[in-house]
């Protein structure tokens, strides 16, 4: 019989023992533990009315564990499936987190499935068992652990999630409330087909759209659906939008799409639907078999550990299985070494680019890592990263997204997170999004984006400033999909800093650059393709202002639209050929370009030759590696690069905002505040009072002023620019002032008060020190501004 309390000792070694197989103990050590910490043992043999303070006498169920536990206690957890949702009612401290962790080599598994049993043939070949759980469209059903197809038409022949195995829909006759296909079988009705559910990728393919069917024509052989009267639909999407022609061949091809969740589809072997109303659980077999001889679950929970709110608990090599995981507002929690599968699962019903509910493991909060863990098959996202100075680690990550939507790997988002190491590979749309400012996207591995959609990214994001998020160290390749791209900043993207990534293998381009999109950095890049500028909505000049490219080592020239006012210095092309096979970056990559680059400051310095090397790797330093390493993970810290060409002003997009008010800028006079203006493409920017999103309304009578300081400017040339828009007023002045008096002014008059005109100035700055940018509007009525900036002239 073991004491109730162990020592302090013991608890040291539980818990080192925790973080050094996982490789964590730099990240969340135990600095002080609490002297009468207690150790909970759970087991699937145990009881809840045990003590479980010893192993011979363990608790069944973790929540159980969790209910008694105390800062700086550990549960320790045997081998088995618990089929429950962790919910801790407390916090740990920094000094005494709450332990979670599966007992040493054994295999915990928290499922989010129950078994069904009981099957009772009611046909030939279908057989029926009682099930009362239902999650609706997240509802999943496996047999001895392989999921299973909800009943559906066409029916699959494979296993390959990524592809659809739908059927055509014809332009003549479709639309977005109705699809037309001849081959639809002989019977249906609209009775037969109530309930079921329409999956349909159409016209462009940015992403599918689902929609619940609301009838049927015999007739015709017409599915009539719940449409979507959107202009994602009705303009990208349609299914009844003939294709134009391009050179005597249609741009796009006829839509494909399924229909699932009927119980007159349920016709083939491994298929199963569920009867909500009658509580009833249908499965399809072949000749012979007889689902009572097999382990039959479905799913019944959407979460397995939910740490909302909590703070300080470790969570550490426990395996899920058909749920996951919320650390939704957490603070200081650590994940690490788990194994999560199919994760999140939806069949949709009304649906487009967005999918409700499939974040995956979501994290929000502060402080929190994931790190060491293998996280697979998900219909949405994998990892949701929210939140402020949260981290993703050392992580492999795949097969997301097979509804083809704008999911991903990682949906990153909040402000200055880390996503770093990690192999991302293999999902619908994009491996990676990435919202919000200052983060830290490094050493990453991403491959096979857009295995069901068109025109995407591997890393993509669109109408955001980055706030200065680098994209620095990764490998990026694999991508063959039409209109397929590596790095891809799509329009209304500002103020990103990519750096010393290598990219191969990709269909589209390596990098590419959508208009507007100001002040981003593009340097020292390895492309085996190119980089380019081609797709603007807002048909305006200098729609790539302050955007700078140099020391990119290339297979092709740069293909970039004309008068878009980038900066382009040391462009290098190589003549290598296509990677093929394991290309391994850091051991295959031919070296050519040396002593090729221009000086970039903060970006390439300690270049060992006679001037720095074009490309992302420099001669005589170590080869980096990107991409996930169990067997020695890695211990990034977040530590940006201080480039010296950037836009110093901070916010100048007016995306962060506290009550209305810009964050970084200073009201000085007169009214001012921040407003968002929604649309993308349409309307187009001069059809809105904000370029993209969120702009500064300076309003009212008189004058309106706004300021920021930059507090240690160095040395140079710099130029600051701004959208401005009149809604009303008649002059809006953009100056700069250094403490020796004004050094720069610029002002527009609203000549042309319907459409934006960006205004600039330059100054020169002898000695570093502080400098004032300000923003007035003169006179009555109103002034809108957008996309502000300060940046190096290029010499």
């Amino acid at each position: 019989m073991l004491n109730e309390k162990i020592t302090r000792n013991e608890i040291v070694l539980l818990l080192a023992a925790t973080l050094l197989s996982t490789g964590c103990a730099r990240l969340h050590s135990p600095i002080d533990v609490c002297p009468q910490a207690t150790a909970y043992h759970v087991s699937p043999n145990g009881a809840d009315t045990n003590p479980g303070t010893a192993a011979d006498t363990p608790l069944r169920t973790i929540q159980a564990a969790a209910e008694r536990m105390q800062p700086g206690d550990v549960c320790i957890i045997q081998a088995g499936t618990y089929r429950e949702t962790v919910v801790p009612p407390r916090d740990g401290t920094a000094a005494a987190p709450i332990v979670f962790r599966a007992a040493p080599g054994a295999t915990v598994v928290l499922s989010g499935l129950d078994p069904v049993t009981g099957w009772e043939r009611v046909e030939e070949h279908t057989f029926r068992a009682a099930f009362d759980g239902d999650l609706g469209p997240g509802s999943q059903v496996f047999r001895d652990g392989r999921l299973l197809v909800e009943a559906r038409w066409p029916n699959r022949a494979g296993d390959d999630p990524f592809d659809p195995e739908g059927t055509t829909a014809l332009f003549e006759g479709s639309g977005i409330d109705r699809l037309h296909c001849p081959d639809f079988p002989a019977g249906w009705t609209a009775e037969t087909l109530a309930g079921a559910t329409v999956w349909c990728m159409a016209q462009w393919r940015w992403s599918s759209w689902t929609a619940s069917v609301v009838g049927y024509d015999p007739a015709t052989r017409t599915v009539l659906v719940k449409g979507h009267d959107t202009w994602w639909v009705k303009e990208k999407h349609n299914p009844g939008r003939p294709a134009p022609l391009r050179k005597g061949r249609p741009v796009y091809q006829e839509a494909e799409f399924f229909i699932s969740n009927a119980r007159a589809l349920l016709d083939a072997p491994g298929e199963w639907f569920h009867d909500k109303a009658a509580g009833q659980l249908y499965l399809a077999v072949a000749e012979g078999e007889d689902p009572n001889r097999w382990s039959i679950e479905a799913k019944r929970r959407q979460t397995a550990i939910d740490l909302t709110g909590r703070a300080h608990i470790h969570v550490h090599g426990i395996r899920i299985f058909g749920a996951t995981m919320t650390l939704g507002d957490a603070r200081d929690c650590l994940v690490s070494g788990i194994t999560a599968h199919y994760i999140c699962h939806t069949r949709g019903g009304s649906t487009m680019s967005h999918v409700p509910g499939s974040e995956g493991i979501f994290i929000s909060g502060s402080g929190n890592i994931l790190r060491d863990s293998k996280i697979a098959y998900s219909t949405g996202s994998a990892v949701t990263l929210h939140g402020t100075g949260n981290a993703m680690i050392n992580c492999l990550i795949h097969d997301t997204d097979t509804i083809g939507a704008y999911a991903c790997c990682v949906n990153l988002g909040g402000v200055g997170n880390m996503v770093s190491h990690n192999t991302l590979r293999d999902t619908g749309r994009d491996c990676m999004r990435f919202a919000g400012p200052g983060h830290l996207i490094q050493f990453n591995d991403v491959s096979g984006a857009g295995r069901i959609c068109h025109d995407t990214g591997a890393i993509y994001q669109g109408g955001q400033d980055g706030g200065g998020t680098q994209i620095r160290h990764n490998w990026v390749h694999s991508v063959d999909t039409s209109m397929g791209n590596g790095i891809y900043l799509d329009n209304y993207m500002h103020n990103y800093l990519v750096h010393h990534n290598v990219l191969w293998n990709i269909s589209g381009n390596a990098i590419q650059l959508n208009h507007p999109g100001h002040y981003n950095m593009v340097f020292h890049n390895t492309v085996y393709g190119s980089i380019a500028s081609t797709y603007s909505p807002w048909q305006g000049r200098n729609t790539l202002f302050g955007t700078t490219l140099a020391n990119n080592l290339l297979l092709r020239e740069p293909r970039m639209k004309a008068d878009c006012g980038y900066r382009e210095a040391a462009t290098v092309l190589h003549d290598a050929p296509p990677p093929s096979g394991g290309f391994d970056p850091a051991r295959d990559l031919v070296p050519v370009g040396r002593d090729r680059g221009v000086p970039l400051p903060g970006i390439n310095d300690g270049f060992t030759g006679a001037a720095a090397d074009a490309g992302a790797y420099e001669a005589g330093k170590p080869l980096w590696r990107a991409g996930h390493d169990f067997a020695n993970p890695p211990h990034p810290i977040h530590e940006a690069t201080a480039s010296f060409h950037r836009n110093y002003l901070v916010n100048g997009s007016f995306s962060q905002a506290s009550q209305g008010l810009p964050e970084g800028w200073t009201v000085v006079g007169g009214q001012a505040k921040v407003s968002h203006f929604p649309g993308f493409n349409d309307p187009p920017a001069d059809g809105r009072f904000a370029v993209h999103g969120n702009s500064l309304a300076l309003s009212g009578e008189g004058d309106a002023r706004i300021e920021q300081i930059i507090a240690d400017l160095p040395t140079g040339e710099f130029v600051v620019a701004a959208y401005v828009r009149s809604g009303g007023a008649p002059d809006v002045v953009l100056s700069v002032r250094t403490p020796q008096g004004e050094v720069a002014s610029s002002r527009y008059s609203a000549a042309e008060p319907a459409v934006w005109r960006q205004v600039t100035t330059t100054f020169r700055l002898d000695e570093s020190g502080p400098v004032n940018v300000a923003i007035l509007k003169e006179g009555d009525g109103d002034a809108y501004v957008d996309d502000a900036g300060l940046v190096p002239v290029w010499q």
